[in-house]
């Protein structure tokens, strides 16, 4: 039951006992139904103490005998007596003798009649004519009584009610008081009888405020027996009766039970009126305090006794508090604590999954116990293996941690000992935290041990059994090896239900999803079938919630389909389905949202964490990010929500439609990770399921730097073990699509930190799973496109020539039988002009002999894709003569058939410029009529245009002097000239317009700067133009055009001091673009021949690039770095400042250190580049012949870094930012 009665004797009547447990609802009863007589009046509250109160029936029959008369009396009984009042006097005296000996009105409820209809009695009936009882039940909260005065107030009511049974004050006639009201009462009040025997028939009946000898009470019982007898419920008369065997043995010939409480009541003043009172009062203290505990009152709120206490002596400021180590103080906490985790362990309520707050109460002190329970004391005890059971099993219900030094001590504990003697019930949670804990730590060693161990004693436990297939499959699916999953499935099967869903979570996790339903609801019918049997058990009706909510989730996901038997009758397409469960908290929405407060929470403390690192208001204070710590065994909400729905059987996701933990899992999994970030195998799995968002956010280049090479070997093993399960698995569905792309996502980024030999194989990989048509129904061919990109970048220049004619023939859509795909990977763009073609490899003619047939015969989509791979080739100078005079005329060819690609388009203006044609006036021609009708139609060069005039700046035969003439010039330079940013928000811009503008800008910069400026002459361009070309330079709007200087300052639109200053205030900028401007400006200027209009470079702006890069300035380093590096090749560097560019060097490769890095997302965008960058410089100084430690060890440094760029660094040259 409960708390401890205030009336120890009371209590164990077991007459009271019953009564209470049909009340409380702890029988297979209805409930117990309430009867309330007049005495129960006498407990009302009067106006004053001489106010007349209540009378009982020998009141009544004392005032009718004192009107009538004592010679006219000849009744004997109260009704009789009635009778013959009414027949000397008339019906109206009567009734109005009632309303003077019961004056309603005055009389108020008093406590005891609010106390008593504060339980949950299913009816409560009553003989009496006052209203105490109706206006009692306004004053409580609940129950909520509802009354009935008539028989027709029965069918618009509900239970529970106040059922006035006699009529009632002061209009509700007529009252039920005579021999005749009686005799009539069934045919005149027959639904009120029908209701009175429905209620004996299905409840036990407390009767309050009756006598032996009241005529209702004599009547009613009377009437139950002859209409009821034994097929009705025990009937509880409870009073003050001071009874004997006479007594007893009457009301037990009636069948009624006595419920004496004169021996409770003590009798000092013989006032039979307080007699009463208080045995209602003890009576009703005695039945509440016997009300069984709510389920989420478990475990008990009762304070532990506390792990440490003050020193003995107290005066000794030396003196050490007491706690675990002293072996007393430990022992007697232990004997405090043991019987309680027994107790609590005995009577839990049984969820699958305990409700939030019960998790949070299970996990007060659980450290402390712990730590007693594996003290050295505890080792001496005999049950201490029992204690250590009981201990542990409340550690796994809280899905708790076991320290690494708690796990040892576990072990020491358990190694002598032989599992068949551990308890049975201990057996399943100590060995599920034992493989959890190894499991998640990765041990092999320590799982296998314990599967060894568990597997010896499982034969005879169905559920041991399938925990170690259950573990077993975990282990598999944490290393992502599916193959190995379906292995295990057809042994996780136990006597529990719960297996059910287990097992069905491990097939969802294979994407069996028809078996995954299938698992499902025969685990719900099965769970259906078990709750009818016992509707009490909270361990039956949790599994059958958790059931529900999976086939719930089942229907959500297939919206449209016609809806199985099982959700129809459990009614599991609705939406209000799992309120049917909150009874006894087993709503799982409960535990789930409770975890979703949890991750918000981390979250939020990851935010605040990093918002605290920073500047304080005082100035020169820091704020550091304070210290994060949680105390063992509280498991973090990463593991939490792995373990919760590991025990329960929640897939991540359901086919791939609905997200039942998918993303729980991600958000807890970055919300608390440490400065190091996630944990890998856990990322790996996450991503593994298709969340490919954390690609972004925790596989960024610098983090896949970080990681050991020992991580990347086992990550890349993995994930291509599971890249080739899933394409076994006929990737048809959304499912494996979505996985496949975040396999192969994942799998590219580890290409960078491969060898030769694995980048080369992840090659074979990519042209392996284009082969493949579901690569371009399903839209994927972009990752297949960066693990080729990436894989490429992986390998040395000297390893890239044999993959070069993979890549020419890398399959097209239409090998594939698939339309035109957009964004079918780009071949050609992975082609450097470095690589280099074989004299004897066949294979390369092969591959190209197939592109310039496509090109010169395929379809326009064929045709670009093969011309955009011969282009690549012919900038590389990797063709032959003959293969560049068959690209040039089968271009010509499609171009004369006017079929694509476009004539306008970016490849036509490759063509013109990346294929030696036979007839270069022609090409000049068709140059110079591309460039003016661009001007003509749109005011200015459009895209491929503006690309073209930069490559003519590097292309003699297409000099602008040669291809058009001076007025066409002209026309080129005032579109060029004319060209502005938009105004428009850049916040808004949804499109990209503002990167798209960038460009714009800087091709026109280009442009103006390598192209059409060095053709003209201040003469030719007049005044207007002269000062248009000014603006540009000071419009804050075009950074970009800083490259117009050195052309400024020849055309002597400024001097070379203001052109300088220009140049230096883009240096120091905080912009980036004008960063980069003035460094573009400075290596062009410091590389071009001496033109004596403008001058050679001026010493101050080297000054000031080798301040940038002695300074670290983060803004646009890479792009400084690499000036230096070109100034420094062309001799103009003093002695001091090569020192000073080796110490910047020095500082660097510390600061650049992946291990150490913390900068920010455009620092972090940047690192690798200003590494590659460092080792460039270095070349050049170490060819220089210059003695530099910091550029010798960044030698040394690159042969080992972990990323290509760094390994591979070339000298490149300063473009954009």
């Amino acid at each position: 039951m409960s708390t401890t009665s205030p009336m120890p004797g009371l209590a164990s009547l077991p007459l009271l006992r019953s009564l209470a447990r049909s009340l409380w609802g702890e029988t297979e009863l209805r409930g117990a139904a309430l009867m309330i007589g007049a005495g129960f009046s006498r407990n009302a509250d009067l106006p004053a103490h001489d106010s007349r109160g209540p009378p009982l029936w020998r009141d009544l029959e004392a005032e009718m005998r004192a009107e009538l008369g004592p010679e006219i009396v000849s009744a004997q009984s109260a009704p009789a007596l009635a009778a013959q009042y009414e027949e000397t006097f008339g019906r109206p005296r009567l009734e109005g003798l009632i309303r003077r000996l019961v004056p309603d009105g005055s009389w108020q409820p008093g406590d005891l009649h609010r106390r008593l209809l504060g339980l949950p009695w299913t009816e409560v009936l009553t003989t009496n004519y006052d209203t105490l009882l109706e206006r009692a039940a306004e004053q409580i909260v609940e129950p909520i009584y509802e009354t009935v005065l008539t028989p027709t107030d029965l069918a618009r009511t509900r239970s529970p009610r106040v059922v006035k049974l006699h009529g009632s004050l002061p209009s509700h006639t007529p009252f039920i008081i005579t021999d005749s009201d009686y005799r009539t009462y069934a045919d005149n009040f027959g639904p009120f009888v029908n209701l009175a025997r429905h209620v004996l028939l299905e409840n036990d009946v407390c009767m309050l405020g009756f006598s032996g000898d009241d005529p209702n009470f004599r009547n009613w019982v009377d009437w139950v027996q002859a209409e009821i007898g034994q097929y009705g419920r025990t009937i509880f008369l409870v009073g003050v009766f001071d009874a004997d065997d006479r007594m007893r043995s009457f009301y037990d010939g009636r069948g009624v039970r006595l419920l004496d409480l004169g021996p409770f009541v003590p009798t000092e003043t013989g006032d039979i009126d307080e007699r009463n009172a208080a045995a209602a009062r003890l009576f009703l203290e005695t039945i509440e305090s016997m009300r069984p505990l709510p389920v989420d009152a478990w475990p008990s709120r009762t304070p532990w006794p506390p792990s440490a206490i003050p020193p003995i002596d107290p005066t000794d400021p030396h003196a050490p508090w007491l706690d675990f180590s002293d072996a007393t103080f430990c022992l007697n906490y232990l004997e405090t604590c043991a019987s309680r985790w027994r107790d609590e362990r005995a009577s839990y309520p049984g969820w699958c999954e305990p409700p939030p707050l019960v998790r949070r109460q299970v996990e007060l002190n659980l450290p402390d116990h712990v730590a007693a329970v594996l003290s050295d004391a505890a080792s001496g005890q005999d049950d201490r293996h029992a204690m250590l059971g009981d201990v542990l099993w409340r550690l796994d219900l809280v899905h708790g941690d076991i320290a690494p030094h708690d796990l040892a001590r576990i072990e020491t504990m358990l190694a002598a000992l032989d599992l068949t003697r551990l308890r049975r019930q201990d057996r399943a949670p100590v060995g599920r935290l034992m493989l959890r804990t190894y499991r998640e730590a990765k041990n092999r060693q320590g799982f296998e041990r314990w599967i060894s161990r568990l597997s010896a004693i499982h034969t005879s436990d169905r559920n041991l059994s399938a925990l170690v297939a259950y573990e077993s499959a975990l282990w598999a699916r944490d290393h992502v090896d599916f193959e190995s999953i379906e292995g295990h499935l057809t042994h996780i099967a136990g006597a529990d239900p719960i297996w059910g869903l287990r097992r069905a979570s491990l097939l969802a996790e294979l994407g069996r999803h028809d078996e995954f339903a299938e698992t499902i609801f025969e685990t719900l019918s099965r769970l259906k079938g078990l709750v009818a049997r016992d509707r009490t058990s909270l361990s039956l009706r949790s599994r059958f919630a958790w059931a529900a909510f999976l086939a719930n989730a089942l229907v959500q996901g297939t919206p449209g389909a016609p809806l199985r038997a099982e959700v129809i009758e459990e009614r599991l397409d609705r939406d209000d389905w799992y309120r049917r469960f909150e009874i006894g908290l087993c709503n799982p929405w409960d535990r789930l949202e409770a975890l979703d407060d949890a991750i918000v929470k981390a979250e939020r403390d990851r935010r605040r964490e990093l918002r605290d690192r920073g500047p304080h208001f005082d100035a020169g204070m820091f704020r550091a990010a304070p210290t994060r710590w949680t105390r063992a065994p509280v498991a973090s909400i990463e593991r939490f929500a792995a373990r919760f729905a590991d025990h329960v059987g929640l897939p991540a996701s359901l086919g791939g439609f609905v997200n039942v933990m998918e993303s729980r899992f991600a958000s807890a999994l970055e919300a608390t990770a440490d400065t190091s970030g996630p944990d890998p195998s856990a990322l790996l799995l996450c991503i593994s399921r298709g969340e490919a968002a954390l690609l972004d956010r925790s596989f960024d280049r610098i983090s896949v730097a970080r990681f050991e090479r020992s991580v990347i070997d086992d990550l890349t093993s993995r994930t291509r073990r599971a890249i080739e399960h899933a394409l076994a698995a006929r990737p048809a569905d959304m499912f494996w699509r979505n996985r496949l792309e975040a396999l192969v996502g994942l799998l590219s980024r580890l290409c960078i930190r491969m060898s030769p030999s694995d980048a080369s194989s992840c090659l074979r990989l990519a042209a392996d799973l284009t082969s493949d048509p579901i690569w371009g129904r399903a839209g994927l061919g972009r990752v297949v496109g960066l693990l080729l990109s990436r894989s490429m970048e992986a390998l040395p220049p000297s390893s890239r020539s044999p993959h070069i004619p993979a890549l020419i023939a890398f399959p097209l859509p239409s090998d594939l039988g698939l339309p035109p795909t957009p964004g079918w990977p780009d071949t050609g763009s992975l082609i450097r002009t470095d690589d280099i073609r074989p004299d004897d490899d066949g294979t390369w003619g092969v591959a190209i002999s197939r592109m310039l047939a496509l090109s010169r015969d395929g379809s326009s989509f064929e045709a670009s894709l093969a011309i955009l791979r011969l282009l690549a080739l012919a900038r590389g100078n990797l063709l032959r003569d003959s293969e560049l005079a068959a690209l040039d005329e089968a271009f010509q060819s499609r171009r004369r058939r006017a079929e694509g690609p476009d004539y306008h388009g970016n490849i036509a203006v490759m063509a013109l410029l990346d294929v030696p044609s036979n007839d270069e006036a022609e090409r000049r021609s068709v140059v110079r009529r591309l460039v003016l009708s661009s001007v003509h139609d749109f005011g200015q060069p459009f895209d491929p245009v503006r690309g073209l005039l930069c490559r003519m700046a590097t292309m003699p035969s297409l000099d602008i002097r040669t291809v058009l003439g001076s007025d066409d010039r002209l026309q080129v330079l005032d579109g060029l000239v004319r060209w502005r940013p938009r105004e428009e928000d850049r916040s808004t811009d949804l499109l990209g317009l503002a990167f798209e503008e960038v460009r714009t800008s800087r091709e026109i910069a280009s442009a103006l700067a390598g192209t059409v400026l060095p053709a003209m002459t201040a003469e030719t361009m007049g005044e207007e133009r002269l000062g248009a070309i000014r603006q540009l330079l000071t419009d804050p709007r075009l950074p970009d055009h800083l490259t117009l200087v050195p052309q400024a300052i020849r055309l002597g639109i400024v001097d070379i001091d203001a052109g300088t200053t220009k140049l230096r205030g883009g240096l120091l900028s905080r912009c980036d673009r004008r960063i980069s401007a003035a460094l573009t400006t400075l290596v062009g200027w410091s590389r071009a021949p001496n033109d004596p209009a403008i001058g050679p470079l001026p010493a101050t702006l080297v000054d000031d690039v080798v301040a940038h890069v002695a300074l670290r300035v983060q803004t646009a380093l890479p792009q400084a770095l690499q000036a230096v590096a070109l100034v420094a090749s062309a001799g103009t560097l003093s002695p001091t400042q090569i020192e000073r560019v080796s110490f910047a060097l020095h500082e660097l490769l510390e600061e650049t250190n992946y291990g150490d890095w913390r900068g920010t997302d455009e620092e972090s965008a940047r690192l690798t580049l200003v590494r590659a960058s460092c080792v460039t410089l270095s070349r050049v100084l170490v060819e220089l012949g210059v003695s530099s430690a910091a550029a010798d060890r960044w030698i040394a440094v690159q042969e080992g870094d972990e990323l290509p760029e760094i390994r591979n660094a070339p000298m490149v040259v300063i473009g954009g930012a």
